[in-house]
């Protein structure tokens, strides 16, 4: 199905530009972008959204580390999350709006505050809390509305912890369940922070010192 991106006003244009975060100016990213939309319709949008979010959700693994230098500014960067191979949902999210602007679709990040009620313990107790704060992914506009589109856990991920996998179409939603196959309680969305035309960075390490107690911005580089 062939459909139109976006209008050419002036609310959708900061979504298409490349930011500090959203580097979708980096010559890897645009590689990468060429590489994955070859032999694609470049008018069919649902098509090429598909296409980027099933390579950003399971070909970049999920991965949480407890080293602060791997949350700095430098390793927020979509090119960085793409040259590593790997991130968390916020370095995940920025590598999607990156190749979806370059596609020519408008692409923001939506933030959310969200309990995972399948989290294991261990992380529970090394972090303080199954809080995850500053939660992010991308939102898409196709066929004039905005699309979720999250990329965050990869499917493998999924299997091995026996989460819902998230599937995106580039028409419904694609979040993350409420509960999972079995009716337990899966994700539940907890407070709301709106929509960014890039990563909020300070805002979130600001929120991420006061909620957790593992002190991610002791030895930060820039």
């Amino acid at each position: 199905m062939v459909t139109k991106a976006f209008t050419t006003d002036s609310i959708h244009k900061k979504f298409l530009k490349p930011t500090y975060f959203i580097n979708s100016n980096h010559d890897l990213v645009h590689q990468k972008a060429q590489e994955l939309l070859q032999g694609l319709d470049p008018h069919d949008f649902v098509q090429i959204a598909v296409k980027l979010f099933y390579f950003v959700r399971d070909e970049i693994k999920y991965v949480v580390k407890f080293s602060p230098s791997y949350y700095s500014r430098k390793n927020t960067r979509a090119s960085s999350t793409l040259a590593r191979g790997y991130g968390y949902c916020i370095q995940k999210a920025t590598l999607m709006a990156s190749l979806t602007r370059i596609a020519g679709i408008p692409t923001r990040l939506h933030f959310v505050d969200m309990k995972n009620h399948l989290t294991p313990q261990s992380y529970i107790e090394k972090v303080g809390s199954n809080l995850f704060v500053y939660h992010a992914y991308p939102e898409l506009f196709l066929n004039g509305k905005w699309v979720e589109a999250n990329v965050a856990f990869d499917k493998e991920l999924c299997e091995r912890k026996n989460f819902p996998i998230v599937k995106f179409d580039g028409i419904k939603p694609g979040l993350f369940a409420k509960q999972d196959d079995s009716g337990k309680p899966f994700v539940e969305y907890i407070k709301d922070h709106g929509t960014f035309a890039d990563v909020p960075y300070w805002k979130i390490m600001w929120a991420w010192k006061q909620e957790y107690k593992f002190k991610l911005l002791k030895g930060f580089k820039k």
